[in-house]
């Protein structure tokens, strides 16, 4: 082989080395785009106000004939401040009726829907294995729907997102 075919050869090489580093002799300043791990995914906004929408319903509902002393403190983490007062009024209004509610409700998000700093979750909820029970005996006195048409709108608040007001659009979903 001649010099020249000899030196033709190796440019090759090494050009065609070059793309895979062959005649390189210190790394890639970079790793292949490939190599690079992506960034941890942050939840999604959906995410963190259909999580707060269902905090709401786990705190909110008490079913325990008093409430703890942490619970209007929980309560006022997921809810506005005006619609933790009336929360906080009717379970004291029930506990002097004796009647308390019983069970819990199983939230059904069908969609979530953000409008700035608001925020509107609309839920088929099963209340099927919920309701008023007589305080004294824990006697369930009635039970809730299956399929429980319910429209909640959250603002978002500093902090995060707060249930702000919870509606009953009627019928089943």
């Amino acid at each position: 082989m001649s010099r020249m075919s000899s030196q033709a050869l190796m440019i090759a090489a090494c050009v065609a080395g070059a793309v895979t580093g062959a005649c390189s002799s210190t790394p890639p300043s970079a790793p292949p785009v490939s190599e690079i791990a992506a960034p941890p995914a942050q939840p999604s906004e959906n995410a963190a106000i259909e999580g707060v929408y269902r905090e709401f319903w786990s705190v909110s509902w008490v079913s325990s004939a008093e409430t703890d002393q942490g619970w209007e403190q929980r309560l006022r983490a997921v809810a506005t401040a005006e619609l933790s007062e009336q929360v906080a009024t009717r379970a004291r209004q029930q506990r002097t009726q004796g009647v308390r509610l019983y069970g819990s409700v199983t939230p059904r998000i069908t969609g979530t829907r953000i409008e700035g700093d608001r925020a509107v979750v609309t839920d088929c909820q099963d209340g099927s294995q919920a309701g008023l029970a007589d305080a004294a005996t824990g006697q369930p006195r009635n039970v809730g729907p299956s399929r429980n048409a319910v429209s909640a709108t959250l603002s978002r608040e500093s902090g995060g997102w707060r249930v702000a007001k919870i509606e009953y659009p009627g019928g089943e979903c």
